[in-house]
């Protein structure tokens, strides 16, 4: 009986999960979802992916039409973390076995030539001992038809935690951006206030970790706390030249231990990865966006050498900037014209800027619009308004994100 034990509980487990998704399958009524049109070309939409959820169900909304999970295959069902994401779909399908188990968007790296893969895995020890942590290497050649996997031992012993925030491979080698959490002295547990930036450079060919450098630290004290967090790229599992930083700074706003800290002031911070070099962007409209920082209303993010920033500098006309990250210069600058949005409609904080486009979620008096601008010109490119298939409008629906692939 002994040798079967791991079939007596995986058989369960199927059967459990089939049944669960039939039912959910047949219980499933959501109506399909479209855009329609009031202005502009719909070729613009061609290479626009929303995601949302209606009536608590998610969805994805491509070449104008709705995709409900619900609706998935079985497999599909199952493997929902791909549901989002049609190049990583597009993956599963070319190569399933190199990319099962691998989940974190971040831990890829995909080009033309190889799928790269880095994730960090453990040992659990007990409550008075240190994690072992290792570095877990997957590549698979697209061209040879062929992977190799290793792992790599972290050399820190002081680490409670450890997260992959974006890969980048060259040639032979693999460089590897995490965030590394401490422990905290005598108590045995973590301090998410002590944490490095740290990157690993891998030698592929080697299989060997070469360098392990902190870029950046996050250690406060009794005067001030430090927040640094990635600035999320357009294309995360692509090729990108730069990693790029938020950094906020508060300080405490009285004397007492428990006194309050306020943001003192906010910066962005590019990493280059082929110089090593670190920059802090001193532009004046760069300030002039994070001066809103604090109001959370600043939309950012960043890929192909820019960070792309947006900000309500004016009410109702968001000002929107194109940072060149290798010039270290503006690139492009937009106040958003007044015109743009009419009476009883606002601009959500869901917003894209890639491929000199401007993408808005747009209120339209309760319904979800969408807006495309030119970046160069401020003009409306394309504007549409979601909707059921018999023309009403759909209600407890909710847009979570814009995707351009």
């Amino acid at each position: 009986m002994k040798r079967y034990w791991k079939l007596m509980i995986l058989v369960p487990f199927i059967v459990l999960s089939i049944g669960t998704y039939y039912v959910s399958a047949s219980g499933n009524n959501s109506s399909p979802l479209q855009f329609t049109k009031i202005q502009g070309d719909e070729k613009e939409m061609d290479p626009v992916v929303l995601t949302g959820q209606y009536q608590n169900e998610p969805f994805v909304i491509r070449n104008l039409d709705s995709e409900f999970l619900k609706k998935q295959s079985f497999w599909g069902w199952l493997d929902a973390r791909y549901f989002y994401n049609t190049e990583l779909d597009e993956l599963a399908k070319e190569n399933r076995a190199f990319m099962r188990g691998k989940k974190s968007y971040s831990s890829f790296y995909v080009d033309d030539q190889v799928i790269g893969y880095a994730d960090v895995k453990f040992t659990q020890q007990s409550s008075r001992e240190r994690n072992d942590f290792r570095l877990a290497v997957s590549m698979y050649d697209r061209i040879q038809k062929t992977s190799r996997s290793f792992e790599l031992n972290l050399p820190d012993s002081t680490l409670y935690y450890t997260g992959v925030e974006d890969v980048q491979v060259e040639g032979q080698t693999m460089k590897v951006m995490a965030r590394n959490t401490k422990w905290s002295s005598g108590n045995g547990s973590s301090n998410f206030n002590d944490t490095d930036i740290h990157l690993y450079t891998v030698d592929l060919h080697k299989m060997s970790l070469i360098k392990d450098e902190i870029l950046m630290s996050m250690a406060d004290d009794d005067h001030q706390r430090v927040d640094i967090s990635s600035v999320n790229e357009r294309d995360p599992i692509g090729k990108n030249s730069f990693a790029v930083f938020r950094k906020l700074v508060s300080v405490k706003s009285s004397k007492e231990p428990s006194g309050d800290y306020t943001l003192d002031h906010g910066e962005f911070i590019s990493y280059d990865y082929a110089s090593g070099k670190l920059t802090t962007l001193q532009n004046d409209s760069v300030k002039q966006i994070l001066a809103n920082i604090e109001n959370g209303n600043v939309i950012y993010s960043q890929g192909d050498g820019e960070l792309n920033m947006m900000s309500e500098t004016k009410p109702e006309q968001p000002h929107v900037v194109i940072y060149d990250l290798k010039e270290d210069r503006v690139k492009k600058e937009l106040i958003v014209p007044a015109q743009t949005f009419q009476p009883k409609q606002s601009y959500s904080n869901i917003a894209r800027i890639t491929d000199n486009r401007l993408y808005m979620i747009v209120d339209r008096s309760g319904a979800v619009g969408l807006k495309i601008l030119d970046m160069d010109s401020g003009t409306i490119v394309y504007e549409g308004v979601l909707k059921k298939a018999d023309g009403s409008r759909p209600n407890n629906i909710m847009i979570d994100n814009i995707l351009v692939q």
